[in-house]
């Protein structure tokens, strides 16, 4: 029948696990099982409903079941669980119960067929930060080998009565102190017993009595032999034969007499007379030894340490072969007839008393651990006390010295584990993959990685954890790829944490299998200020590489002007003719023209890129600034290409930026059309046009021609400076790149197209806005 425990302050087992565990720990433990199974008790994690969540390996054996037997399963529904157990979850207490658990009555698949244990079962409610109950961490003992041990010894106990009541024998004892004799009625059964009817009609309540009815021929062998040394603490014990006579009546008898409850002389204050008819005396030698027989041999086989105390706390009967090679060994001979404060020191001996007090006083069973200092050694054992019915206590001592040894290991291990992990600069995770992947390991630097706090994480998938599913679909493909191969790696790649910040990462993931679970640890090294130190370290070498190509560049295009204009000035005077003289001069001023605009460009392309150039913005008619542009290059153009500019059909568009610079940027674009095309046209425009979705708008301005156009090798160095990818056309290579720089800086962006033979088409893209 189940029992509720209503005093429960000896809860050291429960306790200790959870020093160990920690309320925000069980799932750490869960999911390092290997770790969680070595616990020797069983284990269980229920939510508030009463289902199991997890249990560890001894809890799986107590019932005899796989892993997955428990899913969906209620405990609180379990007909094993009574009502009184349930009432006491409910209060949210802690509980303290034993369970007679029958096997025939549950639904889950077991070995166990029509089988019942004893299992002690302890208890408490997990709570929420809210005081509320979130579900219960539940501890499981296996008693069957107890309950089966005090079985033994009641069954001893009650075989003791049939020997006793068998034939014609009687238990007695004698008051020394008040003289008087006293026959126990649970013990003796006078109905059956022929020999002993007359009993009650024999009133012999005290010594003299007693005497008086001895045989004459055997009272003085008796009482100076045997019951006055024994009175007198001469001799513990004594067992002879003599002859009484009662109603003139001769009966041979063997007596067995033994003192006990001795004072401080060391005289017994009791004695208890075990008397049967001589003639039965085979019989009931016969059923002595078959009880030594059965009982002792198996007692002693039990590893555990077995003895029975007394009311006094005085040793009544030992079992301790089985206990011979462990660290308490507790020998018969020396220690039967003792007293508690003769074994154990003051401390032990006070715990023993009191919990043996508890035991009789509450009629339950004690448990509680201790430690002895055993030949300098420090052993550790749980004792387990049951009351008897004859008012003494039976105790059973377990050796748990290698189970504390061991766990003290395990935490030790787990401490140095979880130091190394908290401050190596490498992220650690672990996530379930039998689980859905889901959290349950998580260090310090991937809590500093990931920007989130591992009690967040816990329990969850990065479905759970990133706002951006794709990505979290991303993290997942490389998961199961990585579960699927055994390992995965990534080198210098991005990885977004769930706030959305970028880091460059290297990764590795492992496959770890665990029975019937498998496990992903993945390994992340923060690679991100290393990698933009060495693209710091690439742009300081290309910045040198372009100083130098930009100062070889310059002095060859410097000079190339600079010699023509020297050439031709110093063979002007020398000319012949007037029509010869204008054709030097034209020369000469072409080329400065070419020095003069080569060094704007130097100017305005080094103010871009240290970021002092300066605009100035104001409202501007967009329409006056292209036909500007289109007037100053109507003349450039070659004969064999038309100049289109339709302003008559282009809308009035005003944009807030820069005149000057807009006008140069344009200029620049159809500076390089005039140079690359040679017949065919140049069509120069623009028009609006609105983003999708929105309400902005922005225009869009054109420059087309049916020149060379561009090889699509050269796009991604199109706008690179000094670039050329025709050298013998006349120009610096400066145009595109400070037409792209100006436009970006005004907000806007150009792009082109362009294709071998059929021409090119560059396009800016300006956002209308308003002087605000």
């Amino acid at each position: 029948m189940d029992s509720i425990i209503e005093n429960i302050s000896d809860q050291l087992l429960i306790e200790d696990l959870i020093d160990i565990i920690g309320d925000e720990e069980i799932y750490r433990m869960a999911k390092f099982k290997k770790i969680f199974d070595l616990l020797p008790c069983g284990v269980e994690v229920l939510d508030e409903k009463g289902v199991v969540v997890v249990c560890n390996k001894a809890d799986r054996e107590i019932f005899g079941v796989n892993e997955d037997a428990f899913e969906d399963f209620n405990n609180f529904k379990d007909p094993n669980v009574s009502d009184e157990i349930l009432q006491e979850v409910y209060k949210g207490n802690a509980f303290n119960v034993l369970i007679t658990y029958d096997f025939s009555k549950i639904t889950y698949s077991s070995i166990y067929k029509d089988c019942i244990k004893y299992l002690s079962v302890r208890g408490i409610p997990l709570y929420t930060k809210h005081q509320t109950i979130k579900g219960y961490f539940v501890v499981i003992v296996d008693d069957t080998l107890h309950h089966q041990q005090h079985a033994i010894l009641e069954d001893s106990f009650t075989k003791l009565q049939v020997a006793i009541n068998t034939g014609n024998s009687i238990i007695w004892e004698y008051d020394v102190v008040n003289d008087q004799v006293y026959i126990d009625p649970v013990l003796n059964d006078f109905k059956d017993n022929s020999l002993f009817q007359f009993i009650p009609q024999v009133n012999y309540p005290n010594k003299q009595k007693f005497y008086e009815s001895i045989h004459p021929d055997d009272l003085a062998r008796i009482r100076d032999s045997y019951f006055e040394p024994l009175l007198n603490g001469e001799i513990t014990h004594y067992s002879t034969t003599y002859r009484r006579v009662i109603n003139d009546r001769t009966i041979w008898i063997r007596v067995n007499a033994r003192g006990f409850k001795h004072d401080v002389n060391r005289k017994p204050t009791k004695i208890v007379f075990y008397t049967s008819d001589i003639s039965q005396e085979a019989l009931l030698e016969n059923s002595l030894i078959n009880l030594e027989r059965e009982s002792d041999p198996i007692l002693n086989a039990i590893p555990d340490l077995i003895f029975v105390i007394s009311k006094e706390y005085r040793f009544l009967k030992v079992f301790a072969s089985g206990t011979k090679s462990k660290g308490l060994y507790l020998s018969e001979k020396d220690t039967v007839g003792k007293s508690i404060d003769d074994i154990f020191d003051a401390g032990k001996s006070l715990l023993f008393k009191e919990k043996i007090n508890q035991a009789l006083e509450d009629n339950v069973e004690m448990e509680f651990d201790y430690s002895l200092l055993i030949n300098g050694k420090h052993c550790f054992f749980k004792s387990r006390v049951s009351s008897l019915e004859d008012g003494n206590t039976m105790h059973i001592v377990r050796d748990i010295t290698d189970k504390i040894v061991q766990q003290d290991e395990i935490n030790r291990l787990n401490a140095i584990m979880d130091i190394i992990l908290s401050n190596i600069p490498l992220v650690v995770s672990v996530k379930n993959a039998s689980d859905n992947f889901k959290y349950v390991y998580f260090n310090s630097e991937a809590e500093h990685v990931m920007n989130r706090r591992a009690k967040d994480i816990l329990g969850k998938t990065d479905f759970d954890l990133f706002p951006d599913q794709t990505w979290a679909s991303e993290i997942r493909n490389k998961d199961l790829k990585a579960i699927a191969e055994g390992s995965f790696s990534e080198y210098a790649v991005n990885y977004k944490d769930p706030s959305g910040r970028i880091r460059i990462v290297n990764a590795l993931r492992t496959r770890v299998q665990s029975k019937n679970e498998v496990y992903l640890v993945a390994m992340l090294w923060d690679i991100t200020e290393q990698h933009n130190n060495e693209l710091e370290l690439i742009k300081a070498r290309e910045s040198d590489r372009l100083k130098t190509n930009f100062l070889a560049n310059i002095s060859h295009e410097i000079r190339t002007p600079l010699n023509a204009i020297i050439g031709f000035a110093s063979i002007v005077g020398d000319a012949n003719d007037e029509f010869e003289r204008d054709y030097y001069l034209n020369i000469i001023n072409e080329n400065s023209n070419q020095l003069l605009k080569l060094i704007d460009d130097i100017i305005d392309l080094s103010s871009l890129e240290v970021d002092k150039f300066e605009f100035k913005m104001r409202s501007v008619e967009l329409k006056d600034i292209c036909r500007s542009v289109y007037n100053m290059f109507s003349q450039k153009t070659k004969p064999e290409v038309s100049f289109i500019f339709d302003d008559n059909i282009l809308p009035s568009v005003f944009l807030y930026t820069d005149p000057k610079r807009l006008h140069q940027v344009l200029s620049n674009l159809i500076d390089n059309s005039v140079k690359f095309t040679n017949q065919g046209s140049i069509r120069f425009g623009y028009e609006i046009q609105s983003e999708e979705n929105t309400d902005k708008q922005f225009v869009r301005i054109y420059v087309e021609d049916t020149g060379i156009g561009i090889d699509k090798n050269y796009n991604h160095v199109l706008f690179d400076r000094f670039f050329k990818a025709d050298n013998f056309t006349q120009g610096f290579g400066l145009g595109l790149p400070i037409a792209k720089k100006l436009t970006e800086e005004m907000g806007g962006e150009l792009k082109f197209t362009s294709e071998i033979g059929c021409g090119s088409k560059f396009w800016i893209k300006i956002p209308i806005l308003s002087n605000s």
